[in-house]
């Protein structure tokens, strides 16, 4: 029987004798569909039983690989997840990019001939920009995009173009690349999504532009072109294709050379930093051939690239084109710095841009064979000249050789005093002179040269052995009395000589004496005239070369064509002849042959640095000799040199201030600055034939504030300094006073063809009268409008005045509280605006008007007559608050006449005989009814015009009788004397019973005149009688009749309130004939006024524009004043004879106020 034997299960080392937990408690699944139904019982299984230790040795565990054991199953699964994760990731850019992106453009096949492309277009609504997608038939930028929509642009030029393309395309092209590379940077800037992820890390302006090169591989443009049309000097001497170049074309529309040959020194600087091959193009220059004046450039060791791969921008471009006209766009780089301005930082920018041109004239400059020969000899004959060799030190006695550079032509100085003409000559030989005397007499430190003379015989020899080298383009220069040696060596000049002279620039005079040489007996052909170069280079001149006369076209102003504006090298040089272009290559190598040898025998050069010429020079001498040691002296800079060393400092501490700092130092340095030049204007500048301008120091303010301050004592002070005609400035106008009984009549009584006064005064009493009245209407009409105001102007109606206005003015002081009791303190102006306003509107307009009016309306009266301050004539239009009230004024006096007009046409009443009735029936000249509202403005007109005069005229009477209580007793006295004691009703022909009454008046007008300053505008020039001056058009014409009116000439003792005086025997009566004036040319005022206007007294202005209220105004102040001093004593409050000052603040001559007086009344209540 076999035995049985127990199988033992031995557990790991490790292993947890515990029981699972999951075992603990689990009871285990009650049904499929239970809520503890679990998939634990099918995954776990029961842990092991727990047996004896094993008797071997555990297992060892795998160690030491990162990534365990390495089967090639698991690397081939991870490989394929990898690849699968990168696969869907471009399936899906792609995806993208074909729904949201621009395709990519398709390949262009290289055509077999020149072929016109036909370009589909999308225009930019917003930029009408164009993106190609095929390369268009004209040379332009263009906008591409790749193949993952990103925004690129490249130059598009035809294979097969000519070259040079015409400067205007290249013009044209750069600013057309700013533009494209500008709209490209926008289009990457828009991208977003995966467009945006597909530009990389960083987007620089250089990645948007594609190179021809590289287009032509993507397939932006169209491949292989052909190189054609530079001539022989810029061909390389290598087969291979040049990795970089850059070509410079040197056609250009300017005549002269100069700025040609700068830009072309510059040009071949930066292509030797750049590492650019360099090549010259002449093929359309307007000097002929490179080579005919210098010798061929240096060339590159590679061959010049397809002419399609030479591109004018961008500046990063592989291969470029540039000319004297693209130069600035291009590397306008040169002159930009990140750093901040300051003199050290300018300074090392102007010596980088002078080092780029110096290599340029170094390697280009090289004169042809027989001009160099010449320029050689030539300096070594003038170092000769001012060396001497001395037999007793056996040495060499040296004198300073100072060169000259005059340019003319259309060539003018930057000086302001000599910007339309030229330096004169003595300008440059006098500073030449001083450099040679400066030198050798060591007035400035260490010389200019560092050196010093030994002893003063050497020092008189050197100044004797120094020479003036000169060069212009004015064959006339040479002849001239300060530079006549350069042609006849004369002794007293012998130190100038010509700079060179084997080309020279004829004067006409000097061909017609060629052509006289020979027998005069032989008939010759005709021949055109000549032109000779009398007054310099100049740009027609130089276009005409070789062209007969018959093939010129004329051209306003010169008589030479075929040249616009701007040079018109393009239209002049289309085909030029080949003498055209031997002359043109003449006049050139005359021009460096004279540059070479100022450059070469000059120790110092003169010249004016607004000729380029002047700057060739410093590039031709070097950086060291000609701004390290000074040897360059321009003109211009030579008379500035103290304001560049404050300038400089000043700069730079500007730079270091805040930003209102410097607003605040820049409108400082602006007034300043304003001042300096009005003064130098007008002490430097003056006209003779012109009256003398008064002193002002700020410009536009003139002598504003003075005058407004007080313009009776201006007129008189500055009368004193200048005489009876002056000119001032007032609010940037020039204003002429004329003062005196000449310039009242000068201006006053101007025809109307040479003075008006509508143009000066529209601006004020528009606003306040209102449209179509006054100034605002032609002359005539104003005349016409006069006439109908006279039927309320007749004596009879005056004689129905005087009843009215004494009414009104009792009543108004029975009623006005302020007038109450028997004595009191009253601010008299107001009260007598307010009855100067009640008895005009009810004399003049009617018992139904002055109805209408009480003192509200008085004070809307008042709102208007603010709109004559002097402000008004340049600010009439602006907001300010009385103008606001200005017109709210006039509306609502406007509206109040309206209103009674159409009433009155309503009622269609015929009885009523006053103005207004007056005006509603009459009609203008040519049959046209005076309007409702040109009534209604003339009605306003009619009243303000005797307010003005009245209410501030009988404010000053009731203020001098209140400094007088002694004259106001007589005119009392003088009523009951000529009227009777019981002071009987007043009547017209009682005023003519009260002269001192009258005198009142006149004496009162005398010394506070309404208006302080008539103005008429100029016309045409007004020479003035009996003087040098002419009046011109662009001043203003102003009268001050009061000037006179207070002159001790006429009115003894003038400043005197004196009434008696107008009393024939009165020791102070007026004289006003004078001793050159005719009797019936002297207005003695009311009752005597002449019809003339050279009188002293004119309150009432004279001529065409002569107050028509004069005799109203005289009736109603005379009513006023007899009916107040019935009623009232005044006196001053503080019982002087003091009064109050005068206000300027309008154009009418007021009290200031308050103008307090006390009062008393002469009869008990």
């Amino acid at each position: 029987m076999a035995t049985s034997h127990t199988k033992v299960v031995v557990a790991p080392p490790r292993i947890n004798l515990r029981r699972a937990a999951s075992y603990q408690h689990d009871r285990g699944p009650l049904s499929s569909t239970s809520s503890r139904f679990s998939f634990n019982h099918l995954v776990f299984s029961p842990p092991p039983s727990p047996g004896l230790p094993s008797l071997s040795p555990p297992a060892q565990k795998p160690g030491g690989r990162l990534f365990g054991t390495l089967r090639p199953l698991r690397i081939i699964r991870y490989a394929i997840r990898l690849l699968s994760v990168v696969l869907v990731f471009f399936l899906a850019l792609e995806i993208l990019t074909w729904l949201f992106g621009e395709p990519a453009p398709a390949p262009a096949p290289t055509p077999a001939a020149p072929e016109a492309a036909k370009p589909i277009q999308e225009v930019e609504v917003e930029t009408g920009m164009v993106s190609q997608k095929a390369a268009p038939n004209f040379p332009t930028p263009i906008v591409v995009t790749d193949h993952r929509g990103r925004a690129k642009w490249t130059v598009s030029i035809p294979p097969g173009s000519e070259f040079p393309l015409p400067l205007s395309q290249y013009v044209d092209m750069c600013s057309k690349c700013r533009l494209v590379a500008e709209r490209t940077r926008h289009l990457r800037s828009q991208a977003h999504g995966l467009q945006q992820l597909s530009l990389g890390f960083s987007s620089d302006s250089t990645d948007d532009f594609v190179d021809v090169r590289e287009a032509e591989k993507a397939g932006y443009l169209p491949s292989q072109g052909r190189y054609g049309g530079m001539s022989s000097q810029g061909i390389g001497a290598g087969n291979v294709v040049c990795k970089k170049s850059l070509t410079f074309v040197l056609e250009s529309d300017d005549a002269g050379l100069g700025k040609t040959l700068m830009m072309l020194w510059i040009a071949y600087g930066l292509a030797e930093k750049e590492g650019r091959a360099f090549f010259v193009d002449d093929t359309r220059w307007a000097y002929g051939k490179y080579t005919s004046i210098f010798q061929s450039p240096p060339l590159p060791e590679c061959s010049p690239p397809p002419s399609h791969e030479i591109l004018p921008c961008p500046r990063h471009a592989r291969h470029l084109v540039a000319s004297a006209a693209t130069m600035d766009v291009l590397f306008g780089s040169l002159t930009e710095s990140a750093d901040p301005p300051s003199e050290s930082r300018d300074r090392t920018l102007r010596k980088t841009q002078f080092g780029l041109a110096r290599r340029g004239y170094e390697a280009l400059s090289r004169l042809n064979q027989e001009d160099g020969a010449y320029v050689d000899a030539r300096v070594r004959e003038l170092t000769a000249k001012k060396t001497a060799r001395e037999p007793t030190k056996g040495s060499d006695r040296n004198g300073l050789a100072v060169g000259v550079h005059i340019r003319r032509g259309d060539r003018h100085p930057l000086e302001l005093q000599y910007r339309h003409s030229y330096m004169p000559l003595n300008l440059y030989t006098d500073t030449a002179h001083e450099i040679i005397e400066s030198y050798f007499n060591q007035t400035i430190a260490g010389g200019l040269f560092g050196g010093s003379t030994e002893d003063e015989d050497a020092a008189a020899a050197g100044k004797e052995q120094s020479i003036v080298v000169v060069a212009s383009d004015d064959p006339v220069v040479y002849d001239s009395p300060e530079l006549a040696a350069a042609a006849t060596g004369h002794a007293t000049t012998r130190r100038h000589h010509r700079a060179q002279e084997r080309i020279k620039l004829a004067s006409k005079e000097a061909i017609q004496d060629v052509g006289k040489a020979g027998s005069k007996r032989v008939m010759r052909k005709f021949v055109d005239e000549a032109f000779g170069w009398e007054g310099g280079f100049f740009a027609a001149m130089f276009w005409n070369l070789g062209v007969s006369s018959s093939d010129v076209v004329p051209k306003a102003g010169n008589g030479l064509a075929t040249v616009d504006d701007h040079g018109g090298a393009a239209a002049a040089a289309a085909a030029p002849s080949a003498e055209t272009l031997r002359l043109r290559s003449l006049v050139g190598r005359a021009y460096m042959m004279d540059l070479a040898v100022l450059a070469g025998a000059s120790d110092v050069i003169v010249c004016t640095v607004s000729a380029i010429g002047c700057r060739l020079l410093a590039v031709m001498m070097g950086w060291e000799s000609a701004v390290e040691r000074g040897n360059w002296c321009f003109l211009f800079l030579s008379k500035m040199g103290l304001i560049q060393d404050f300038g400089g400092p000043l700069a730079e501490g500007f730079a270091r201030l805040g930003l209102a700092s410097q607003i605040g130092v820049a409108i400082g340095g602006f007034v300043l600055l304003s001042v300096v030049l009005n003064v130098l204007s007008q002490v430097l500048f003056k006209n003779p034939n012109e009256p003398p301008l008064v002193f002002h120091w700020f410009p536009v303010i003139g002598s504003t504030i003075t005058y407004g301050m007080d313009p009776p004592r201006f007129f008189k002070e500055n009368r004193e300094k200048y005489g009876e005609c002056f000119t001032f400035i007032l609010l940037g106008k020039k204003t002429t006073v004329y003062v005196g009984p000449k310039g009242n009549d000068f201006i006053l009584n101007g025809k109307i063809r040479d003075v008006c006064a509508e143009e000066i005064y529209t601006v004020l009493t528009t606003p306040v009268f209102g449209k179509d009245v006054v100034y605002d209407c032609p002359n005539s009409k104003l005349m016409e409008q006069k006439k109908f105001m006279k039927v309320a102007l007749t004596t009879e109606a005056f004689r129905s005045y005087v009843p009215i206005i004494s009414d009104e003015v009792t009543s108004y002081f029975k009623r006005t509280p302020d007038f109450k009791g028997q004595s009191g303190i009253v601010n008299i102006c107001p009260k007598m605006a307010q009855i100067t306003i009640f008895t005009a509107s009810h004399a003049l307009q009617g018992k139904e008007i002055r109805d209408k009016f009480d003192e509200t309306l008085a004070d809307l009266y008042h709102d208007l007559d603010m709109g004559f301050s002097p402000i008004n004539f340049m600010l009439h239009w602006a907001p300010l608050p009385w103008n606001n009230r200005r017109d709210h004024a006039q509306r609502t006096v406007a509206k109040i006449y309206m209103d009674t007009i159409k009433s009155r046409r309503e009622r269609g009443e015929t009885g009523a005989q006053d103005i207004m009735y007056h005006l509603m029936n009459s009609t203008y000249k040519n049959g046209v009814r005076v309007p409702d509202h040109e009534i209604a403005h003339m009605m306003i007109a009619l009243l303000m015009a005797g307010q003005h005069s009245s209410s501030s005229t009988s404010s000053w009477i009731m203020l001098r009788l209140a400094s007088r209580p002694d004259i106001m007793e007589d005119l009392y006295q003088e009523q009951i004397r000529n009227l009777g004691a019981d002071l009987p009703p007043l009547t017209y022909e009682d005023l003519a019973k009260l002269p001192l009454n009258q005198a009142i008046v006149k004496e009162t007008l005398r010394l506070h005149a309404p208006i302080h300053s008539i103005m008429r505008a100029v016309k045409q020039p007004m020479p003035v009688p009996g003087t040098k001056y002419v009046i011109p058009t662009n001043h203003v014409l102003l009268a001050a009749p009061g000037v006179s009116a207070s002159d001790e000439q006429y009115f003894p003792q003038p400043e005197l309130w004196e009434p008696h005086r107008w009393e024939k025997e009165h020791p102070l009566a007026p004289n006003m004939t004078g001793d050159n004036e005719e009797e019936e040319k002297v207005d003695y005022g009311y009752g005597l006024v002449s019809k003339g206007a050279a009188s002293p007294y004119l309150p009432f202005g004279a001529g065409r524009h002569r107050c028509i209220g004069e005799n109203f105004a005289n009736v109603q102040l005379q009513t006023i004043v007899a009916m107040t001093v019935r009623l009232f004593k005044f006196r001053n409050v503080d019982g002087s004879d003091k009064v109050i000052g005068t206000d300027y603040a309008s154009l009418f001559s007021r009290p200031l106020e308050p103008a307090n007086i006390y009062w008393e009344r002469r009869d008990k209540e």
